[in-house]
């Protein structure tokens, strides 16, 4: 009789157990990809950077995986990348996107052991990922930079949320960071000096496309009251007439070599031959500069 009653009541405790775990995992189940990731304590830096698009692209999933990095990853990002992401709204998409395939919800049991699979991501770049023999899921970008699974299924409605280590940044963000971050063309110098506005606004398309070609090159920039300076009828051959305009602003680019001043010798004539093939003299005097 005792021994059917302790029978009973293990019964019921699994039972009771069995529910419970269930109910938790249905629990986890009402709540969608977004869900999942707001739900996360770990992932506000992430919530945060979740624009219009993207949310609402996970929103309409039926399945996909999503890799959400920690915040602990954000903050181990390059001062300059992380700016990019909040600054830039086509970098952060390509990155956001990069966490995203679309495809498949991936568990990790599912990931073959030992082997390197290939993942298409939202972006239309590559994610390879692979499972040692302890289980440690790591991921490699087409970049070369690697991340770890560190909590893996959390299970939404519509797909599945890995927590990572790190930020993936694909290849396709890092080369627009390295544009983004150049130092600007002669042109791009020119349009930023409220001095130079004339000049700027009397270069034609030519001149801007042989400027911004230079790999290296010195523009020699007249300022407004440089030209406010010249006499009325020379000011208006000059820009009335698109052969002495190119002979005239072409004489101002020295296209051989980027002439900082401080690579000027002091005491000493240096002849410049520029872009209009003319000669111009350079000369340093050390108390009153070029």
């Amino acid at each position: 009789m005792g021994r059917s009653c302790s029978g009973k009541l293990l019964c019921l405790l699994a039972a009771i157990c069995c529910c419970s775990l269930e109910h938790t995992s249905a629990q986890s189940a009402d709540l969608n990809i977004v869900g999942v990731i707001s739900n996360e304590t770990s992932l506000t830096t992430l919530q945060s950077l979740l624009e219009p698009s993207t949310v609402y692209a996970l929103n309409n999933l039926t399945l996909g995986t999503f890799f959400a990095p920690t915040n602990s990853a954000f903050a181990a990002v390059p001062t300059r990348t992380l700016n990019a992401l909040t600054e830039n709204a086509t970098i952060l998409l390509d990155v956001l996107q990069y966490h995203l395939d679309a495809t498949e919800t991936l568990l990790s049991q599912n990931i073959p052991i030992a082997q390197n699979i290939s993942l298409l991501m939202r972006n239309s770049q590559t994610l390879k990922v692979y499972k040692s023999q302890d289980g440690t899921v790591t991921l490699t970008t087409d970049a070369g930079a690697t991340a770890r699974v560190i909590t893996a299924d959390l299970v939404a409605s519509n797909g599945v949320v890995h927590i990572i280590d790190g930020v993936l940044v694909p290849q396709s963000a890092v080369n627009m960071l390295d544009t983004a971050s150049a130092p600007p063309t002669i042109v791009g110098v020119a349009q930023g000096q409220a001095n130079l506005s004339t000049l700027v606004g009397v270069l034609p398309p030519g001149v801007v496309t042989a400027l911004n070609g230079l790999t290296a090159g010195t523009l020699f920039a007249p300022t407004n009251a440089a030209f406010a300076a010249v006499p009325a009828d020379t000011l208006a051959a000059i820009t009335g007439n698109a052969t002495i305009l190119l002979d005239v602003l072409q004489y101002h680019v020295y296209a051989a070599a980027t002439v900082l001043s401080t690579a000027i010798a002091a005491d000493v004539s240096t002849p410049l031959t520029m872009l209009n093939g003319a000669t111009l003299t350079v000369y340093k005097n050390t108390t009153s500069g070029v």
